[in-house]
């Protein structure tokens, strides 16, 4: 049962699997992406991001069948981004 205080174990190698993350300074654990997203939407809702950084929310957003929109003024984090994405649309 969870409870109104979430711990997510943080770090390099913990937040995420993704090593493309890690070129972000400040990435957070795709699991804290996945029970917010599981919390405030339901499958085919819009989720949207703007402040986008490494992608982790629409990565999330994604493997959990939202629609998603991100939003980030700095190329290198959406480039970023990008090959997170490309990297969910290859496990399938």
């Amino acid at each position: 049962m969870r409870t109104n205080i979430w711990r997510y174990i943080n770090g390099k190698g913990f937040a995420t699997k993704d090593k493309i993350a890690h070129k972000h300074p400040a990435i957070f654990p795709d699991k804290l992406a996945e029970d917010h997203i599981k919390s405030w939407s339901n499958e085919g809702d819009i989720v949207l991001d703007i402040f986008g950084g490494s992608g982790t929310t629409v990565k999330m957003a994604k493997k959990l069948n939202r629609k998603w929109i991100y939003i980030d003024k700095v190329k290198e984090y959406c480039d970023i981004a990008l090959e997170r994405m490309e990297e969910v649309k290859n496990e399938k």
